[in-house]
C-alpha cells in the first residue's frame, strides 16, 4: 500500500503563553500559493433587516487597497452610498435601532436602490480583478448584494467574475481560533452575548463562547471603531482592513493559507492532489501530498477534521464531497448502496460537503502540526484512540487541554498522521479498484441533501437557474434606456423572475409609466405585501407593517426598566423615538393605500377617457435593442 510523506515536526509544541509570539515569529512552511489578484476590495452593507431577498441594502461602503492592504489614495478608490427605502420594504425596528437610522434617513436619500446598485456594479467592475472581502460577507453581505443586484437587473455574480475572488475576515478569524488560538485576542461572551474583557487565552467558564463580532474583535485588539460609528458601513470597512492587517501580522501562515482558499481552482487542486499523487506514484509506493484539515466553528463547537476528496456533486460542481478520516473507513468502505444509507443515517457527518467557491477553512496537516492547537490535538487524540506511541494520554477538550498534557505526548501528532495516511491509502486503493463504489457514495450522500425547490415568492428563487443569455444582454441595456422604452421591452424578457423585478423597478421609480393592467396589479400587490396577504402564506417570510408596529411595542416594553433609570430628558427622547417609529410604519402603510386609491381613480376615469399609453410608440433605440437581444 502506498505511504504518504508527512512533514516531520522538529520543534517542541509551544506553550500557550508563547503562542502569539511563536505564530508571529515562526510561521509554518507554506505549500505553493496560487496566483491571486493584486488588489483587495473591502466592503460592508447596512440593511433594512436580515431577510435575504426581502430586505434591501440601505448603505454600502467599499474601499480598494493594494496587495499590502494599503488604502488607495485616488478619489475613485472608495465609495459610500445610501439609498431610499423601496415601497414594499418594511425596515426592521431592531435594524433601525442598531444602525441608528431615522425614518427621514430612509425616505429622503437622493439615490434610489436601483441607482445605488447600478453604481456599485459599475465601480466593482472597474476595480476588477480583485479579492472582494469583508467581515461576514460570505454568509450575509454577499447574499444581500446578490439578491439586490439580481432584482436590479445587474450582474448578480460580479464579485466572482472577471478574475475576482472572495474572502472573509470572519472566516479567517475562525481559522486562527482553530489553528493558532492566542495569536489574536478573541473575547468570550456569555449566553446573552455579553462580552467579557478576558480573551480566549484565559480560562473561561464552559457556558462562554468566543465572539467574532467586528465590534468585539476591534475592542480587545485596540482597533479603532467608535461605538457610535459601529454599524456605519464605512467605519466597519476601515475596521475590517485593520483586522486583516492584524491577522497577517499575528498569524501570517494562516493568513496566507486562507487567502489562497479565495481561489476556487486552488481549493479544488488541493483536494484532488492526493489522488493525482496516488495515480502518479502508485507503482513506487510513495506519496508526497499531505492530508488536509477541514475546519468548522459553530458557537462553542469547534472541529478540525482530516478529510479526503471523494468527488463533486452532480448537481452542483462547486460542492465537493469529502470523507472524515478521523472515522475508521473499515466502518463503511465495503458497504453497498443498501448498507451505506443506514450508516449515513447513524453517522451523518462521516461525509461532508465543501463549498469550494465559499472560502472554506482548509489547511495542510503540517500547518496544524506546527501550531498544535488544542482543537487539533483533540483530533489527533481521537484518531489514535487517546494515546500516543509512548502511551501518554492527552486529556481535556479544546481550551481546557494544558501545555503539560501536550508536552507529555510528543509522538501523538506523528501517530495520528500515520493513521490518517494509512486510511487515505486504503480508501484510494479501494475506490480506484472499484469505480462504482465512488458513485455509490456520491449517490447516497446526495440523497441526504436538501433538494432545492422553487419558493412561493420570486425573491426566493435567485438560485433556480441562470437567466438566458439574451435576457442578460437585454437587462444590461435596459439601464441605458428611457423609462418609456424600458416599459416596452420588459415583456421580451423570457425569465419570469427578471420580468417581475423589472415591473417592480418601474413601480418604485415611475409608477405613472406602467401600463394600466400592470399598475393595477402591482399597486394591489404592494398593499397586500405590506399587509402580509400575498399568496396567503402564514406567516409571511418578510416583515409587515402591523408586525413591525408590534415589534416596536415589544421593544419598548422590554426597555421599560432601563428607561426608568435614565434622566427625564433622555427617557422622554427615547420614548419619542419609539412613537416616531410607530408613526413611520403607519406612514408606509398609508402611502400604499393612497397609491391604490389613485389607481382606482384612474380606472374609473378610464371608462370615459381612453388611455394614451398604447399610443406611445417605443423609440427606434428600443426597437433596435429588441432586435439585437431577441432576434
Amino acid at each position: 500500500m502506498p505511504t504518504l510523506k508527512v512533514l516531520p515536526m522538529t520543534k517542541k509544541p509551544p506553550s500557550p503563553a508563547s503562542a502569539a509570539a511563536k505564530s508571529r515569529a515562526e510561521p509554518a512552511n507554506l505549500p505553493s500559493m496560487p496566483d491571486l489578484p493584486s488588489a483587495f476590495v473591502f466592503y460592508d452593507t447596512e440593511t433594512s433587516g436580515l431577510s435575504k431577498g426581502f430586505d434591501q441594502i440601505l448603505q454600502i461602503a467599499a474601499v480598494r487597497t493594494d496587495a499590502d492592504l494599503n488604502i488607495g489614495t485616488r478619489l475613485n478608490d472608495s465609495l459610500t452610498l445610501r439609498a431610499r427605502r423601496l415601497p414594499w420594504v418594511v425596515p426592521s425596528p431592531s435594524a433601525m435601532i442598531v444602525t441608528r437610522v431615522t425614518p427621514n434617513d430612509l425616505e429622503v436619500q437622493q439615490l434610489s436602490s436601483y441607482a445605488m446598485l447600478s453604481e456599485v456594479s459599475r465601480r466593482f467592475e472597474a476595480w476588477s480583478p480583485a479579492i472582494f472581502i469583508g467581515h461576514n460577507t460570505i454568509r450575509f453581505d454577499e447574499e444581500m448584494l446578490r439578491h439586490g443586484l439580481f432584482a436590479s437587473l445587474q450582474n448578480t455574480y460580479t464579485t466572482q467574475l472577471n478574475g475576482n475572488m472572495r474572502a472573509d475576515t470572519l472566516i479567517m478569524l475562525h481559522a486562527v481560533h482553530l489553528l493558532a488560538p492566542g495569536a489574536i485576542n478573541i473575547p468570550m461572551v456569555d449566553a446573552t452575548g455579553k462580552a467579557d474583557d478576558a480573551s480566549e487565552a484565559a480560562a473561561a467558564p464552559p457556558t462562554q463562547r468566543p465572539s467574532f463580532k467586528l465590534g468585539d474583535i476591534a475592542r480587545v485588539n485596540s482597533i479603532a471603531l467608535d461605538e457610535h460609528k459601529a454599524h456605519d458601513a464605512l467605519a466597519d470597512v476601515l475596521a475590517t482592513i485593520e483586522v486583516a492587517k492584524l491577522i497577517r501580522e499575528r498569524a501570517p501562515d494562516i493568513f496566507s493559507v486562507m487567502l489562497a482558499n479565495a481561489s476556487k481552482a486552488h481549493v479544488l487542486e488541493q483536494l484532488q492532489l492526493p489522488w493525482r499523487e496516488f495515480d502518479a506514484t502508485v507503482s513506487d509506493g510513495a506519496l508526497t501530498a499531505e492530508p488536509l484539515l477541514l475546519g468548522h466553528l459553530f458557537g462553542a463547537n469547534a472541529s478540525l477534521k482530516p478529510v479526503l476528496f471523494i468527488g463533486l456533486q452532480d448537481d452542483n460542481r462547486n460542492a465537493a464531497v469529502v470523507v472524515d478520516l478521523s472515522i475508521d473507513p473499515d466502518d463503511w468502505l465495503n458497504k453497498d448502496a443498501e448498507g451505506l444509507a443506514p450508516y449515513l443515517e447513524e453517522n451523518p457527518h462521516a461525509f461532508q460537503k465543501v463549498r469550494v467557491n465559499a472560502f472554506p477553512i482548509l489547511a495542510p496537516f503540517s500547518i496544524a502540526a506546527h501550531h498544535r492547537s488544542p482543537v487539533f490535538m483533540d483530533t489527533c487524540q481521537r484518531i489514535v484512540g487517546g494515546a500516543g506511541a509512548d502511551g501518554v494520554v492527552v486529556t481535556g477538550a479544546s481550551e481546557n487541554t494544558t501545555s503539560v498534557d501536550r508536552a507529555l505526548a510528543p509522538n501523538i501528532v506523528a501517530d495520528a498522521g500515520s493513521v490518517i495516511v494509512e486510511r487515505m491509502g486504503a480508501i484510494m486503493a479501494h475506490l480506484s479498484a472499484n469505480p462504482a463504489a465512488r458513485d455509490i457514495i456520491l449517490t447516497a450522500f446526495a440523497e441526504r441533501q436538501k433538494v432545492y425547490s422553487l419558493g412561493t415568492y420570486v425573491e426566493q428563487n435567485l438560485y433556480a437557474a441562470f437567466p438566458p443569455k439574451p435576457d442578460q444582454m437585454l437587462a444590461r441595456r435596459m439601464h441605458e434606456m428611457s423609462v418609456v422604452d424600458r416599459v416596452h421591452v420588459i415583456p421580451d424578457l423570457q425569465d419570469e423572475r427578471l420580468r417581475e423585478h423589472a415591473w417592480r423597478w418601474i413601480l418604485a421609480e415611475d409608477p405613472e409609466a406602467l401600463p394600466p393592467d400592470q399598475r393595477e396589479r402591482l399597486t394591489n400587490w404592494l398593499l397586500a405585501r405590506l399587509r402580509g396577504e400575498q399568496e396567503g402564506i402564514e406567516p409571511p417570510p418578510y416583515l409587515t407593517t402591523s408586525a413591525a408596529i408590534g415589534e416596536v411595542i415589544d421593544i419598548h416594553e422590554a426597555e421599560g426598566d432601563r428607561l426608568a433609570t435614565l434622566p427625564e430628558a433622555e427617557a422622554t427622547a427615547a420614548r419619542q423615538r419609539f412613537t416616531d417609529m410607530i408613526d413611520y410604519y403607519a406612514f408606509i402603510h398609508r402611502s400604499a393605500e393612497e397609491m391604490v386609491e389613485q389607481q382606482q381613480a384612474l380606472m374609473r376615469a378610464s371608462t370615459t377617457i381612453t388611455s394614451g399609453f398604447d399610443g406611445i410608440a417605443p423609440t427606434e433605440e428600443a426597437q433596435g435593442q429588441r432586435r439585437r437581444c431577441i432576434g
